[in-house]
């Protein structure tokens, strides 16, 4: 079923998993540059975020990785209206990174 404006229902979510694929891409390329660890398995003195998963937050995670990951908007789907895309690793994904909720 076509939505309203001739794009098919289905074209948020295509783009959903394209966006977790270059996630996992992202993941990998770190991991290619730090021996083969995930920044949760790497020294925060050493550029990862090992002491911060027992915080509980999601987005420093993402914050180290922001040289693979190219903009802050593929962390979120345009299909979760209950969130707003980011424009910069900084500051805006402390309380929007929908892998939080």
């Amino acid at each position: 079923m076509p939505a309203r404006d001739g794009r098919p229902a289905y074209a948020p979510r295509i783009n959903c998993a394209n966006n977790l694929k270059q996630v996992g891409l992202a993941f990998r390329t770190w991991a290619i540059d730090n021996d083969g660890r995930f920044p949760m398995q790497v020294s925060v003195t050493n550029g990862g975020t090992m002491e911060l998963v027992s915080s509980g937050l999601v987005f420093p995670h993402f914050q180290v990785m922001s040289n693979e990951l190219s903009t802050p908007k593929i962390l979120f789907c345009r299909a979760d209206t209950q969130r707003t895309n980011a424009n910069n690793f900084a500051t805006a994904l402390m309380t929007r990174t929908s892998a939080t909720s």
